[in-house]
């Protein structure tokens, strides 16, 4: 499972995961939240904040390559 630690958040990758559309699981602290992120989208939340999860997506969108990138690797593809 590939996991990425930017900025305070771990971003998960789940090999279960892999027939969905590239997307990225974010936990710390008991709290969840999951985007796509083939075009950064919002997809569940639990326990952030709004302003949080603006954060977030801020985050997203700047690693977003790299996170793509991690994703096609765990599928076996690039």
């Amino acid at each position: 499972m590939p996991r990425l630690d930017i900025d305070g958040y771990e971003l998960r990758i789940y090999a279960a995961d892999l027939n969905e559309r590239p997307h990225v699981h974010i936990w710390p602290a008991g709290r969840h939240a999951k985007y796509w992120i083939d075009k950064i989208e919002f997809f569940s939340n639990r326990g952030y904040a709004a302003h949080e999860l603006t954060a977030i997506e801020r985050l997203l969108r700047k690693h977003q390559g790299r996170i793509l990138h991690e994703w096609n690797r765990a599928k076996g593809t690039k």
